[in-house]
């Protein structure tokens, strides 16, 4: 079993955040930049997340959105039984 917190993007931005830690400790950075500094850092993680399972799904959301239909529970459905079937 893999685990969730092996990953290159959850070890870069742990280091980052580790960094900006001992930045602020060291009296380098103030409160508010690195208040503002890990929003940016865990944003960019969690967009990163998102963007990896957008392209990977395989459903067909990576192709152009959702159905022509608009974005439906049906429509959701549909996808999440295409991708069992396959």
């Amino acid at each position: 079993m893999e685990s969730k917190f092996a990953s290159r993007k959850f070890i870069l931005a742990a280091f980052v955040l580790l960094a900006a830690l001992g930045l602020l400790i060291a009296g380098l950075i103030d409160q508010n930049t690195w208040s503002s500094f890990n929003t940016w850092v865990i944003g960019l993680y969690i967009t990163g997340n998102v963007g990896a399972a957008y392209v990977a799904d395989g459903t067909g959301y990576s192709s152009g959105g959702y159905p022509s239909g608009g974005y439906t529970r049906a429509g959701d459905a549909a996808c999440a039984a295409k991708k069992v079937q396959s």
